[in-house]
């Protein structure tokens, strides 16, 4: 791998083009003074990500030291139970849509044998009920182990709420991920927090109640169903805004532990 220099330090590779980059729009915001808040916000995004991936690579950036680094694929038990959370739980419940949607789907008249109903409603029950367990599974790890972290109150009792995130990058110790998104300290970034985790808050609740619903009806009715397409349609219906809710919400999850991250 060919070597280079960047701020006076050895590096290769990968490594260069990401210090690069973080020198590159430092030097932007230094030279060219006050810029748009949108440019701002998403420039910091891209510093804060080349930022957390050097330092989680056990990298080091300009002007600091080795011990500010990290091993590679060492996860504290917050960053852990937000895996655990957004893209093992939230992933399953996405891909478990899929098969869930074309099995009521296909629930039509003239369309299977009844052994073949037989069989395909046995699965569809089984998929309905495990869709269900994880989208609660999700939602409960989610607000009472992962959100809990992300909105510590680490302010001094009597100081300004946001005093320990001046100069942040990152949320810190005294910065907690909720309070670095509101302070607007590295940009226009107070409306992550205000739609983007309130969606989470909120309407991503929806999904655990609306696919139990669902998983209700299928074993409820089962191959009757068929002789019922405004039923089916109603559940169809239910299981999408299901699927929607539990979509947006892992979007804005996914953004929102970029920007702010667990750790």
């Amino acid at each position: 791998m060919v070597g280079c220099v960047v701020a006076g330090m050895e590096c290769n590779g990968m490594e260069c083009l990401d210090r690069e980059r973080i020198g590159l729009i430092r030097t932007k915001h230094s030279e060219d003074g006050p810029i748009p808040s949108r440019v701002r916000s998403w420039n910091q995004v891209l510093v804060r990500s080349h930022e957390v991936r050097l330092l989680r690579t056990g990298s080091t950036l300009p002007g600091e030291t080795e011990e500010t680094g990290g091993a590679m694929f060492d996860l504290s038990s917050r960053e852990f139970w937000t895996v655990v959370h957004g893209l093992v739980l939230g992933t399953a419940f996405l891909l478990l849509f899929g098969g869930g949607l074309a099995g009521l789907w296909s629930m039509r008249a003239g369309h299977l044998t009844t052994a073949g109903v037989q069989e395909r409603m046995r699965r569809l029950v089984v998929g309905m009920w495990v869709m269900a367990a994880i989208a609660w599974a999700t939602v409960i790890t989610g607000t009472w182990i992962v959100y809990p972290w992300y909105r510590e109150e680490l302010a001094e009792s009597g100081a300004n709420e946001f005093a320990g995130c001046a100069d942040a990058i990152l949320p810190t110790t005294t910065c907690s991920p909720r309070d670095f998104l509101r302070s607007n300290v590295s940009g226009d970034t107070a409306s992550w927090h205000t739609f983007g985790m309130e969606w989470k808050e909120h309407i991503a609740w929806a999904a655990p109640f609306l696919v139990t619903a669902v998983a209700f009806i299928v074993a409820y009715y089962g191959p009757r169903i068929i002789q019922r397409p405004w039923l089916r349609t109603v559940t169809i219906v239910m299981l999408v805004g299901g699927f929607a809710a539990a979509l947006v919400g892992g979007l804005y999850g996914a953004f929102l532990n970029k920007i702010a991250p667990i750790a």
